[in-house]
């Protein structure tokens, strides 16, 4: 055994033993729950930054003659890619989840060449939408409506040399190919704070049949204690290997699930579990924005 490997299963070793000792789920389970409302409010905005809520809900956010085009559009899109994910020692493999476009985080692991190529094509695929749309599109909109509500505004992130990022990405999930009760996984792992977090925003064009749903979990990590004494099991939310995703799903408690319908806008707090639950019919369109909020910044979304 080499001494990486060795020094690996050691730390595997300490925090198990940590968890096993100091461990559990109860002081991390909140009250926290999903709202719905008919439109966006800075209340409501700050419910959910300050993680009161769970995830929340605009149902006809979008017309559904603008889904079904943009939708359609997608679906036959020629420069669809793969959305890669972690699967722990086999490291990224394919997931179910096509994007138009390749997400920043997937192009950062692909290398330099990945990277320009996601900023030459970050606004010629925003302007896309809008054509598709006649106008402006479903990001768009929520941006507009992000920057009128948020005392200190929305916009669509920059790198440092001012660069544009994508600003919401078209996402197709396919059926039948998902783990059977999907893969519950967070998009940042650590404690939770009240001046900063991620959020994913999601506006769904297309549903299908049967499942797709979002599964939610109000855990949340209230300190580095809390991370470190449940890190053996709070790991496993980052790989899409079927062993830890059964062994995490039995330590979780219920989840909260939500019914996409077309035309929703659902924001939800991307550092709880989160799953979209399997399907078998029909495809699951939507697009898909990351939210940055920190306390006296403008909100920034990016892909």
């Amino acid at each position: 055994m080499s001494s990486q490997v060795a020094r690996q299963e050691a730390i595997r070793r300490m925090f198990l033993l940590l968890e096993q000792k100091y461990g559990g789920r109860q002081g991390l389970i909140d009250n926290s729950h999903v709202e719905t409302a008919t439109s966006l409010s800075t209340n409501l905005l700050k419910d959910l930054f300050e993680h009161r809520l769970t995830a929340l809900r605009v149902p006809n956010f979008v017309p559904k003659a603008t889904c079904d085009r943009l939708s359609s559009h997608l679906l036959s899109h020629p420069s669809t890619v793969n959305w890669n994910v972690s699967s722990g020692q086999r490291g990224l493999q394919k997931s179910d989840v096509l994007s138009i476009g390749t997400p920043y985080n997937v192009a950062v692991g692909q290398g330099k060449e990945a990277v320009e190529r996601y900023f030459q094509e970050a606004i010629p695929l925003m302007r896309e939408a809008r054509t598709i749309c006649g106008g402006a599109s479903p990001m768009d909109q929520l941006r507009l409506e992000l920057d009128e509500l948020w005392p200190s505004g929305c916009s669509v992130a920059k790198n440092r040399q001012g660069r544009s990022m994508l600003g919401g990405i078209g996402r197709i999930t396919k059926p039948a190919a998902q783990l059977s009760d999907g893969f519950c996984h967070v998009d940042e792992l650590g404690p939770f704070s009240t001046k900063r977090g991620l959020f994913g925003a999601n506006i769904y064009l297309k549903v299908p049949e049967d499942g797709g749903h979002v599964q939610i979990w109000n855990i949340k990590i209230n300190s580095r204690w809390d991370f470190y004494r449940n890190a053996h099991t709070l790991s496993k939310l980052l790989i899409q290997d079927p062993e830890a995703q059964q062994q995490l799903r039995q330590w979780l408690p219920e989840p909260t699930v939500v019914k996409p319908e077309v035309g929703d806008l659902i924001i939800i707090c991307a550092q709880r579990p989160h799953a979209v639950s399997r399907f078998t019919l029909g495809h699951r369109v939507s697009y898909n924005a990351f939210l940055q909020h920190e306390q006296g910044k403008p909100l920034l979304l990016d892909s």
